[in-house]
């Protein structure tokens, strides 16, 4: 019986632990990918904000004007 047991256990432990692995390879390239469009994406958007900060600025507080008279 412990042959068998240990047979089965060393067999189906192998499979299921490549499988795991195989989606973990997966996963992480997923998450890799998921990660350099997110960074690229706030780079390009932290640089416009940079660059036309006085644009926005000026934009913001024109958009906000009307609400200067109720602060709460």
């Amino acid at each position: 019986m412990y042959f068998v047991n240990f047979a089965l256990d060393t067999s189906l432990g192998v499979v299921f632990n490549w499988v795991l692995l195989t989606l973990l390879t997966v996963w992480l390239m997923q998450l890799t990918s998921w990660l350099a469009i997110i960074l690229t994406a706030k780079l390009i958007i932290g640089c416009g904000i940079v660059y036309c900060q006085a644009v926005l600025v000026d934009f913001a507080v024109w958009v906000f004007a009307p609400l200067e008279a109720h602060p709460r």
